[in-house]
């Protein structure tokens, strides 16, 4: 078409501070920031979760919270390619909403693939420490 401009393509950017924010805003309470890594932990397959909460009050900068969980685990591939994307929604990715494991299926909890970052609401320092096939990342 004469007169016409040429089409512009624009990109969409965020700002690592999204990551607080969705945590911040989503997640100030304890509880729910507990109940979203159990949810994780039972999309994981575990059968176990361990949770410590220190009984001291006085809440000291080096105050920490532990969840643990016997599930599948992840390898780095995993991590990048699937816990990282903010925002992935596994029912869609992999068209079911159920995890398989030996046979047996479990309802998947996650929805929104951001309650990963419910710690971000409650914590200045979130670590992941997972294990699969006897090798930690």
């Amino acid at each position: 078409m004469s007169g016409s401009k040429p089409e512009q393509n624009l990109a969409m950017r965020f700002d690592l501070n999204v990551l607080k924010h969705l945590g911040l805003r989503m997640y100030t309470s304890l509880p729910a920031v507990i109940s979203e890594y159990v949810a994780n932990a039972w999309d994981a397959w575990a059968t176990e979760v361990k949770i410590r909460i220190p009984q001291d009050e006085s809440m000291s900068p080096d105050y920490q919270i532990t969840i643990q969980d016997n599930g599948r685990g992840m390898t780095k591939q995993e991590i990048n390619d699937e816990f990282l994307v903010v925002g992935r929604n596994r029912r869609v990715d992999e068209d079911k909403d159920y995890v398989e494991k030996d046979g047996h299926q479990r309802k998947v909890m996650g929805r929104k693939g951001i309650g990963k970052l419910a710690g971000f609401g409650v914590a200045d320092v979130v670590r992941i420490r997972t294990v699969k096939d006897g090798r930690s990342c």
